[in-house]
């Protein structure tokens, strides 16, 4: 009696095993039914996009935010999944790799519908001028050859277009872009300064960059003006400032300027300076 019950036990669990076999090949099968149309899906004309609009550019050609887009929305994912696809497409991406442009500051990647996204970019405005040295920098059209925009942390990130703001010159670095005048703290130090310098009269138009951290400034007038960024810059303006007011030296800042050859604002309270023969 014992040995059929044994039996009859082994017939049940032999059945629930089978049963249990045939419901998980079931599911799985299920499962990859709904993988694979979901891939299949994936690639409908009616969910791909077509469209990319492209705002907030001047610098960067807009055929060029497109062409890094058409880049990261081509192949696909695992082989399977459409990059292309409205609710798959590589936002994240997209807007890395357009941010990674020299000119870009900022970068929004929106989806518009199920046909369109929409890149907007903020881009990096000129605060001043990066050029490798003295010579040959204009072509005949006006433009700087030589001299790339800098923005307000000292990051070069295009080639200029315009000479009305400082410009910074030094040795030669390559190519430019997306490098360093200066680290960002130093250089905004310097522009204050040279920000500073104007306020006063003095009419600065390029910053030389010299050894062991000293600049010179070349002045509208001609004159130049040798300082050490290391000091204390507040104190190197009104240690100027002290000079040019000073009608002992000269009638008037512009007389005294004018015939400038050098200042030495390097030598703490000190300051030296030669006038023109």
């Amino acid at each position: 009696m014992r040995s059929k019950v044994k039996i009859a036990q082994k017939g049940i669990e032999a059945r629930k095993r089978k049963r249990l076999t045939w419901a998980g090949i079931l599911w799985l099968a299920l499962a990859l039914v709904v993988f694979f149309g979901l891939a299949w899906l994936s690639h409908l004309d009616f969910m791909s996009l077509s469209v990319i609009d492209v705002s907030g550019n001047t610098r960067i050609q807009s055929e060029t935010i497109r062409t890094i887009a058409n880049e990261k929305l081509s192949g696909n994912y695992i082989g399977l999944f459409s990059r292309n696809n409205a609710f798959l497409y590589p936002r994240r991406a997209i807007r890395n790799a357009v941010a990674a442009l020299p000119a870009a500051k900022s970068v929004d990647v929106d989806r518009s519908w199920l046909k369109k996204i929409e890149i907007n970019v903020v881009e990096r405005e000129e605060d001043a001028r990066w050029c490798s040295d003295g010579e040959g920098d204009i072509a005949l059209d006006g433009r700087d050859v030589g001299c790339f925009s800098v923005d307000e942390n000292g990051l070069i990130f295009d080639r200029s277009s315009t000479r009305t703001v400082i410009a910074y010159r030094g040795e030669p670095m390559g190519e430019p872009e997306g490098k360093q005048v200066a680290p960002s703290e130093d250089f905004r130090r310097m522009q204050f300064f040279v920000r500073e310098l104007g306020k006063l009269g003095v009419d600065p138009r390029e910053v030389w960059f010299k050894d062991a951290g000293y600049i010179d400034v070349l002045l509208g007038q001609g004159g130049r003006l040798i300082v050490n960024t290391s000091d204390d810059l507040s104190t190197t303006l009104l240690n100027l400032a002290a000079v040019l007011s000073d009608r002992s030296i000269a009638s008037s800042t512009t007389a005294f300027l004018s015939s400038l050859d050098y200042m030495r604002l390097d030598s703490g309270n000190k300051v030296f300076y030669k006038l023109k023969p």
